[in-house]
């Protein structure tokens, strides 16, 4: 081979290694409840039709000046899949609940959320601390780390009982299948508001934790973190974040 046509050969994979870094790849899961993700069926497929996760992704792309793409993926697939590098970023998400956390950048804290409990007020029992609920069967989400709960779990203190949704917990809780369950504020608030139940459950009096949420990168994304990170905080001081949040809190939350 030439020295030109090396360079032929070099122009060419910087070109096509170019192209790759013009697109961020985003995935969402089937597990990601509303308002965090609304998906819409086309054909065989479920596509992200909007969401707090697209209109956070969909403000990092516009600030960053790239497409972004969304990829369905099963919770159980995104550790591969950012490892890898077939996605770059998991969105929702919080260094304490992966193994390993160092193996991902990390985004700038985005916004909090709390892990509430929920019961039906007809079976309403006190939680005032995690010894109440000894012995109780606690809906969970399959793949979900829970802060402070993992020892109760693995003494079988308390009985975990995985699904793949927040509706299906809520399905089980109101056929007494399970005793209480254990989700995020947003997603429960929002439940509780589309489905006019707010009255048919009891929120327990202890929050189970309270944690910021953050958007995890592959260490092998064409994008640094640091061009990441000065895009979100852009975001967060002009105020898109919360403006983001308060999109959908209008719909559960009386102003």
């Amino acid at each position: 081979m030439t020295i030109k046509s090396e360079w032929l050969l070099i122009s060419i994979l910087l070109i096509a290694n170019g192209a790759k870094a013009k697109e961020l790849i985003i995935s969402f899961s089937p597990g990601n409840a509303e308002p965090y993700v609304f998906l819409e069926t086309q054909g065989d497929n479920e596509i992200l039709s909007s969401g707090i996760l697209k209109d956070l992704a969909d403000g990092l792309g516009k600030e960053m000046g790239v497409p972004v793409i969304y990829q369905n993926l099963p919770r159980k697939r995104l550790v591969s899949g950012l490892e890898e590098g077939r996605i770059h970023g998991v969105c929702i998400w919080n260094p304490l609940w992966v193994s390993n956390p160092e193996n991902y950048d990390w985004s700038i804290p985005l916004f909090e959320e709390s892990d509430w409990f929920v019961l039906k007020k007809e079976n309403y029992f006190p939680i005032e601390s995690f010894d109440n609920l000894k012995s109780k069967r606690l809906g969970t989400i399959l793949g979900y780390y829970y802060v402070g709960l993992t020892d109760h779990f693995k003494q079988k203190l308390i009985i975990r009982d995985d699904v793949n949704t927040l509706s299906q917990n809520f399905k089980k809780l109101d056929n007494n299948r399970i005793d209480v369950l254990i989700d995020s504020n947003i997603l429960i608030e929002y439940y509780m508001l589309r489905n006019n139940s707010r009255d048919q459950y009891s929120i327990g009096e202890k929050i189970a934790s309270k944690h910021d949420i953050y958007c995890g990168f592959s260490k092998k994304s064409p994008f640094p973190i640091s061009q990441i990170n000065a895009a979100f905080t852009r975001m967060k001081d002009r105020g898109d974040i919360e403006n983001i949040l308060k999109k959908f809190r209008r719909s559960w939350v009386s102003e």
